[in-house]
C-alpha cells in the first residue's frame, strides 16, 4: 500500500532564504513562493501516481523544488 501523500524535505539552506526574506521585510512572499512550489510539486506527484509511477519524496530547495 503506498501512502497518500509523499515525504516532504526541506534543503537545510531554505531556511537561509526564509531568515533573508524576514530580515528584508518580504517574508510573507518568500513564504507564499515556496507554498506556491509545494502545492506545483504536489500537482507533479498526483499526475505520476496517475500515471503509475513511485514518487518518494518532495524536495523543497533554496530556489524550487523537486519531486522524485
Amino acid at each position: 500500500m503506498t501512502k497518500l501523500l509523499p515525504k516532504i524535505k526541506i534543503h537545510p539552506v531554505f531556511w537561509l532564504v526564509i531568515a533573508a526574506g524576514t530580515l528584508t521585510g518580504h517574508l510573507w512572499g518568500t513564504v507564499m513562493a515556496f507554498v506556491i512550489v509545494l502545492i506545483h510539486e504536489l500537482g507533479h506527484a498526483l499526475t505520476a501516481r496517475l500515471f503509475g509511477w513511485n514518487v518518494l519524496e518532495i524536495e523543497l530547495l533554496p530556489f524550487g523544488g523537486v519531486a522524485k
